[in-house]
């Protein structure tokens, strides 16, 4: 009976004090994060362009109610498996951020998180459909991405977050995304000249980068970059509009649910970063197709870090990487872990002509592989002030890391294959042609002659 009153005892609600919340919060997610009145609906549509700090606004808003009251909450993806490097993360990292571990623990096994308030987070997956049955008992329900799930998802689930929680507080739903041409989200939401369908019991707020003032220079400089290089891509992706690309490089591609076991091939791809992203993935080959599936990526990595990863991400060392040959140091300290790594072909065409490779086959991109899919997406070629395609073509930088560690692989073991079996091919034919070929009695008369036995020979 002691233990059970020290339980209940440590289940209280925390005196919660910021004491300058400027220094903690973008100013306009302030309304959003404190539960200003307006924010007391049923629906919060927080969505706009990327790093504008939407995800760590909402994380911020759930942790500190979550130390209010006693709550359920449920972070949601369409698949399961992207939760654990997202909004999970995002609450990870706030708790460490601000010093609040004694209060907090964490399940990594199960996903799940609780307080000594006695809240809890659970994580749910849209890729199964008896996920959503668990949803009865959920106070605020966080859907992230939420372009990745089909009109269907949300009207499932949004039947089921309904009425009011035992504080007399309406049960929640929040999504955050960024807006998508074609998506459900824009014929729901959104009217045909970009305004917001506003409607009783719906917050909506839109945010870009110029509202995150925790921004690094290094991401302001690639958004900034981005406006002059292209302004589509600006739009699309530092604005947060609906926008349809022009000259996107891969066309070729789709998602699928799983990567399949029956790969005739599989090899690896590494794209290393710092400021940009250090990208890992698993290729399978299969005939025409080619399978991609995100394993990392992830910025600030150091090399020592990435060594710990792969060992988790890469169990069998046997199988070949194919990784970015400009840091032979980092390849260097890999291999001496035992890891059968090679530095990727990057000669002069080795671009282009991978590109080319990648386009003549199917890509199928798994659907936890959710920022190699947005490479995909957003890859597109140099052009001019006019929009026009530059001569000869090259590609931009940004989105590239995705697709680079895809290049990596198909070009370096694919190609150079295919070439040095051309080659092979070749030299054959060449060999064959250089075979002398069976010669006429009348072509066979020439070099110096010799008398034998009062017969005529020659000598060739």
């Amino acid at each position: 009976m002691k233990s059970l009153s020290a339980a209940r005892q440590t289940k209280r609600k925390l005196k919660i004090s910021v004491p300058n919340p400027e220094e903690i919060f973008n100013e306009i997610y302030i309304p959003l994060v404190s539960e200003a009145e307006p924010t007391n609906v049923p629906l919060l549509v927080i969505e706009g362009g990327r790093s504008s700090g939407k995800s760590r606004a909402i994380a911020q808003r759930l942790l500190l109610s979550s130390l209010k009251r006693k709550m359920r909450i449920c972070l949601m993806r369409k698949v399961a498996d992207t939760i654990r490097d997202s909004s999970y993360r995002e609450i990870e990292d706030l708790v460490t951020e601000w010093g609040l571990q004694e209060h907090f623990t964490f399940n990594k096994a199960r996903l799940e998180i609780s307080n000594k308030v006695g809240s809890e987070f659970i994580c749910k997956g849209l890729d199964k459909a008896e996920k959503v049955k668990s949803l009865a008992n959920v106070d605020v329900l966080w859907i992230e991405e939420a372009t990745e799930l089909t009109e269907y998802d949300w009207d499932t689930v949004s039947l089921t977050i309904r009425g009011k929680t035992k504080y007399d507080l309406s049960k929640q739903i929040i999504i955050s995304f960024n807006r998508t041409l074609g998506s459900w989200t824009e014929k729901k939401f959104f009217n045909a000249d970009n305004s917001f369908k506003e409607k009783p019991g719906v917050y909506h707020l839109h945010t870009t980068f110029l509202d995150n003032k925790f921004l690094s220079q290094d991401d302001i400089m690639r958004f900034e970059y981005m406006k002059m290089e292209d302004p589509e891509l600006y739009k699309k992706n530092a604005l947060g509009l609906p926008v349809q690309l022009k000259g996107l490089i891969f066309t070729n591609w789709k998602e699928v649910d799983v990567f399949p076991e029956d790969c005739e091939e599989i090899i690896y791809g590494l794209d290393f970063g710092i400021s940009d992203p250090t990208v890992l993935g698993r290729i399978g080959i299969k005939g025409k197709d080619i399978f991609v599936d995100e394993l990392l990526y992830q910025r600030g990595l150091t090399n020592q870090q990435l060594r710990e990863l792969l060992r988790e991400l890469i169990p069998d060392k046997t199988k070949e990487i194919y990784a970015d040959s400009e840091d032979k140091n980092r390849i260097e300290e890999i291999y001496s872990d035992g890891f059968n790594i090679h530095p990727a072909d990057k000669q002069p065409k080795s671009v282009i002509e991978g590109i080319a490779l990648m386009r003549s086959f199917n890509i199928n991109i798994t659907a936890r592989s959710t920022n190699v899919k947005k490479d995909f997406e957003n890859y597109k070629w140099k052009t001019d002030k006019n929009g026009n395609a530059i001569t000869p073509e090259t590609p931009m930088h940004a989105f590239s890391h995705g697709c680079d560690m895809v290049r990596y692989p198909v070009y370096t073991h694919l190609y150079n294959g295919i070439k040095s079996a051309m080659a092979g091919v070749e030299k054959k034919q060449e060999h064959q042609q250089e075979k002398p070929k069976p010669k006429k009695l009348s072509d066979m008369y020439f070099g110096d002659t010799v008398m034998i036995t009062g017969r005529l020979k020659r000598s060739f």
